[in-house]
């Protein structure tokens, strides 16, 4: 048990894995396809600020840290992703 306990601690404290994949790829109007982590976040640090940016950059952190669900950070990235380009047209 205290063995477990370790593990978790040290998984907690480790640094983030931009590498980690996306649960499949985000294929954009302009070519460019968001296969992990690291292509999401700094496709959304390129979007304006808006609620729903803040809130798939908050979610991809999460999951880079391994406490965050990959399938919520997917939805949340293509709606950001959505948003914007709404707000563009």
């Amino acid at each position: 048990m205290n063995q477990d306990r370790q593990e978790v601690e040290a998984t907690n404290q480790s640094s983030p894995d931009w590498s980690r994949q996306l649960i499949r790829p985000i294929y954009l109007p302009n070519g460019r396809i968001l296969r992990n982590l690291r292509d999401a976040a700094e496709c959304i640090l390129e979007r304006a600020p808006s609620p729903s940016a803040k809130v798939a950059a908050a979610k991809i952190i999460e999951v880079a840290r391994n406490r965050g669900d990959v399938v919520t950070t997917h939805a949340a990235i293509r709606l950001a992703l959505l948003s914007s380009r709404k707000s563009t047209n």
